[in-house]
């Protein structure tokens, strides 16, 4: 596969075999994004990925002069609707990434952290791309959050 950068750094064209394509960036990927925008009520819906199972989550708007915000939500692993709390602090000022971290318990004192990267997709209705695992080499033990969020009123 051969390719080339355009002059604007968000475009990639390529050539593969007798295909051509191009690869563009999303312009929100180069674009701050405050932390206080993204407040509020988000879903991940149901579907077959998700094993018919939706994910609730709120973000709160940070406290003033305060970098991390905190998110509660709900998912429904096997029906047991299981609540998480957890941070979201931006990566960088310039940048439209965020660090979160995400603490579920699954029973009394049994509880479970993942961490991770969340990007915002400037979709309509916007959607926030949260990823998170729990660092363990073992993929047979992973704890993996990964699901799109669109905003909900």
């Amino acid at each position: 596969m051969t390719g080339t950068a355009t002059a604007n750094p968000s475009t990639l064209n390529f050539t593969a075999a007798n295909e051509t394509g191009t690869f563009s960036l999303d312009p929100l990927g180069n674009t701050p994004v405050a932390l206080a925008s993204l407040a509020g009520n988000y879903l991940a819906a149901a579907d077959a990925s998700s094993k018919n199972r939706s994910v609730t989550m709120t973000i709160d708007p940070p406290p003033n002069g305060l970098a991390t915000a905190a998110i509660t939500g709900v998912f429904d692993p096997n029906g047991a609707n299981q609540a998480f709390t957890g941070t979201i602090t931006p990566v960088a000022s310039a940048a439209n990434a965020f660090q979160v971290v995400l603490t579920t318990t699954s029973a009394p004192g049994v509880t479970a952290t993942t961490s991770g990267l969340a990007y915002l997709r400037s979709t309509t209705p916007p959607s926030l791309i949260v990823m998170t695992d729990d660092g363990n080499p073992n993929q047979s033990q992973i704890l993996q959050t990964s699901a799109i969020f669109t905003t909900v009123p």
